[in-house]
């Protein structure tokens, strides 16, 4: 059985046109649906539940609620809607998407590999090859996830895990999709990555300031601290056994060679770069 992308998605605000044309020049002549994006005034009742307040933790800024929210809409429309057997592409319209990945996105059989599939971003620590895709991509595993949430494919099982796990919210969206340990969201990337996001610099809906550091007392739907980390050592022990002592040898020379991102696939274990 294929496991292709179906559709496309694109979060933008209302006001936000001249964002929108320029993710239709991304994606020339291939299709995508846009979703309206939520301000933080426009957030629906039941999705405000989702998020702490100020008595019960560290709450998010009013503008990294409402791009929160936005990705939860397109989710939700996933679980409701979307089959077992597809992916949907998710992206935010500030990105820059190679149009060799365009045109093959929804050509590619993406496999059972993953629930989530990053699309940006290079890896800052050693990822483990996967499998080869069309258009000289490769599918791999991340030992440490990147950072972002400006583009990624996602399965119906994925979308359901993650509005799951939105509950009790005082973390950003990109942080927790990249907390795939208190997730268990399978996540894959693919490198090296097709989209650059932020390319205008600054986000339409979050222009609340500048980030807060990411809130270390987060807790996923109540569980405490210890068993926060014991979900991360759960996590890190199969991981260190699938990458083998390839994993440690790579950290090393990426510490050594003061490589912040794997840009030339240096560490993508079971490759043969050089």
């Amino acid at each position: 059985m294929l496991l292709r992308v179906t559709k496309i998605w694109v979060i933008n605000l209302e006001r936000d046109k001249d964002r929108l044309k320029w993710m239709g020049r991304q994606f020339g002549a291939v299709a995508f649906e846009r979703f309206s994006a939520y301000l933080p005034e426009s957030i629906p009742t039941m999705m405000r539940e989702r998020f702490v307040d100020g008595e019960s933790g560290t709450p998010l800024l009013d503008g990294e609620r409402a791009c929160f929210a936005s990705h939860l809409g397109v989710l939700e429309r996933m679980a409701e809607e979307a089959r077992e057997d597809e992916y949907w592409m998710v992206c935010e319209d500030d990105l820059e998407i190679e149009s060799a990945f365009v045109e093959r996105v929804q050509e590619i059989d993406w496999g059972k590999e993953a629930e989530i599939i990053r699309l940006n971003e290079f890896p800052k620590a050693p990822a483990r090859w996967v499998k080869a895709l069309a258009g000289g991509y490769e599918l791999v595993e991340y030992s440490r996830t990147p950072n972002g949430a400006g583009a990624y494919l996602v399965s119906r099982a994925g979308a359901k895990k993650l509005l799951d796990q939105s509950w009790g919210v005082n973390v950003a969206f990109d942080v927790l999709l990249r907390w795939v340990w208190a997730t268990g969201i399978r996540t894959r990337g693919v490198f090296p990555p097709p989209v650059k996001q932020d390319v205008f610099g600054v986000s339409s809906i979050d222009q609340g300031g500048q980030r807060r550091p990411v809130r270390r007392n987060y807790e996923l739907r109540g569980k405490t601290a210890g068993s926060q980390w014991g979900k991360r050592l759960r996590y890190l022990a199969p991981l260190c056994f699938r990458f083998g002592p390839g994993l440690i040898f790579g950290w090393v020379r990426m510490k050594l060679g003061g490589v912040k991102r794997d840009r030339e696939g240096r560490f993508i274990l079971g490759l043969s770069k050089s």
